[in-house]
C-alpha cells in the first residue's frame, strides 16, 4: 500500500521552538509541529510552506526550509488505516507573528520546557537541539 504523504515543520530559534496545539481532527489536544497533507501537484516543500502559513500565519526566514528526513508511520488499533510518510522540515525562525487558525493555537516554548507530556508519546525520543 502506498503511504499518504504528509509534512511536518518544526520552527526553531536558538532557545525556543514554536509548536501548535491541535484544535480538531487527528492529533486534537496535542502540541505538535505544523503540517499536513501534500495536495495533488504540490511538492513536499510547497505543502510544508502552505501548511505553516495556513496553520500559524508565518513564513520561514528567507522562505527556507531544511529537509531533515522522512518518517514512516503505521498505526495499529486506530481509525488511521493507511500508512503515513511524513517529510520532516526545520526552519530557523519565521517572519510574522504566529496567529491562531481554525486548526492550531501556536505558542513559543523554551527548549528546556517542551510539553512532551502533551505531545505524541514517541516525541519524547526527539532531541530538538540536534535539529539546529
Amino acid at each position: 500500500m502506498v503511504p499518504k504523504r504528509l509534512t511536518l515543520v518544526l520552527v526553531l530559534e536558538e532557545t525556543r521552538v514554536l509548536l501548535g496545539m491541535k484544535k480538531r481532527g487527528f492529533g486534537q489536544g496535542r502540541w505538535n509541529g505544523f503540517g499536513g497533507k501534500v495536495e495533488v501537484g504540490e511538492s513536499v516543500e510547497q505543502a510544508a510552506l502552505r501548511e505553516l502559513w495556513e496553520e500559524a500565519g508565518v513564513v520561514p526566514k528567507h522562505n527556507l526550509l531544511r529537509r531533515m528526513g522522512e518518517i514512516d508511520f503505521e498505526f495499529q488499533d486506530t481509525s488511521v488505516s493507511d500508512p503515513l510518510r511524513v517529510f520532516l522540515f526545520v526552519c530557523d525562525g519565521v517572519h510574522g507573528q504566529p496567529r491562531e487558525s481554525d486548526e492550531m493555537i501556536p505558542k513559543w516554548f523554551p527548549l528546556n520546557q517542551v510539553p512532551f507530556d502533551q505531545m505524541w508519546p514517541d516525541d519524547k525520543c526527539l532531541s530538538l537541539t540536534c535539529l539546529f
